[in-house]
């Protein structure tokens, strides 16, 4: 049983929506792109390995993508799996290639399209995790349970190389089913009844806090750098005017009555408010009228007064 749905990263959404956002031939375009493509590579390693997990029965409880406050600081874990017997941290790796576990520098290194990459060592980010998962532990359950941990490849495609002990901690995300059995067949005792899974998922899920974002410092870009306007898509060659309640192409004659939806969805992704002077500017609105009345046919409330009036989505969506 999956406890909590798996989210999309916060950064992953805010970097597909700045694609979205920036001309492609702006400087940093190709920076958001190589993250973007990253970072839907392991979110779908994630899935992959959600996937194989619904396999076991419902006594298991496995907890998805949770960033838990430890000493002023945070821990995250990309899966934690609960079952009578034990804990199981698993660390997701959705990497392309040939990856090579080099034991001496404690490196991985990917071999893909004859070229070489460096990555830190999963087996061991995985390792740190248990130690602060049994910190977690001590300060919140009053009982010993045994946690391990595992590295999954999502990719079955993805060749993996290096000492035999590594096999012992690093397999591909399809096999998890059999290996989480004969991990079970080491344990003769149950650790953790029903209720006790519940209250440690239930107080995870409660502690999780996800990781705060912000592109625009993160790249060293302004407001400024967002395309303004919205580009016809069906001629691509010219800036839709807003007459009426409809969008229109002056060149091709296409019109749309919410060209601007995913620019608006876009935009509040990245920034959670807008004002109506931005709103005007980004879409190249002729009154400040016009862009209240958008604002408002999307969903935003205002929540402050004033010339700097911030529209928000409703706290309720």
């Amino acid at each position: 049983m999956i406890d909590k749905i798996r989210e999309i990263p916060i950064q992953l959404q805010k970097d597909d929506a700045l694609l979205r956002l920036l001309p492609h031939y702006h400087e940093k375009y190709p920076e958001i792109l190589r993250n973007t493509q990253k970072g839907w590579a392991g979110y779908n390693g994630e899935k992959e390995l959600d996937y194989h997990l619904t396999f076991l029965n419902d006594s298991f409880t496995a907890i998805p993508s949770i960033r838990i406050p430890m000493n002023d600081k945070f821990f995250q874990m990309d899966t934690l799996l609960l079952t009578p017997y034990f804990s199981l941290i698993i660390e997701s790796k959705n990497i392309f290639g040939t990856l090579h576990f080099d034991s001496k520098s404690n490196q991985m290194i990917r071999i893909f399209n004859d070229q070489e990459e460096g990555f830190p060592n999963p087996i061991t980010q995985a390792k740190r995790q248990t130690i602060q998962f049994k910190r977690w532990l001590n300060q919140h359950v009053n009982k010993e349970i045994p946690v391990y941990f595992l590295v999954a490849i999502g990719s079955p495609k993805t060749i993996v190389k290096g000492p035999s002990s590594i096999f012992q901690s690093v397999l591909h995300a399809e096999h998890f089913p059999d290996k989480i059995h004969s991990l079970i067949k080491q344990h003769s005792t149950e650790v953790l009844t029903p209720y006790l899974i519940k209250k440690i998922s239930k107080q995870l899920i409660q502690q999780h806090t996800p990781a705060e974002f912000n592109p625009f410092s993160k790249y060293n870009l302004t407001k400024a750098d967002l395309i303004q306007g919205i580009k016809c898509p069906n001629c691509k060659l010219s800036l839709l005017v807003r007459e009426y309640k409809y969008w229109r192409c002056r060149k091709c004659s296409f019109y749309s009555s919410d060209a601007h939806k995913q620019k608006m969805i876009d935009y509040l992704t990245i920034c959670r408010s807008i004002t109506i002077n931005e709103c005007q500017t980004l879409l190249q609105l002729p009154s400040r009228h016009m862009a209240r009345h958008i604002l408002l046919s999307v969903g935003l409330v205002p929540i402050n007064k004033g010339k700097a009036t911030q529209y928000k989505k409703h706290p309720a969506d």
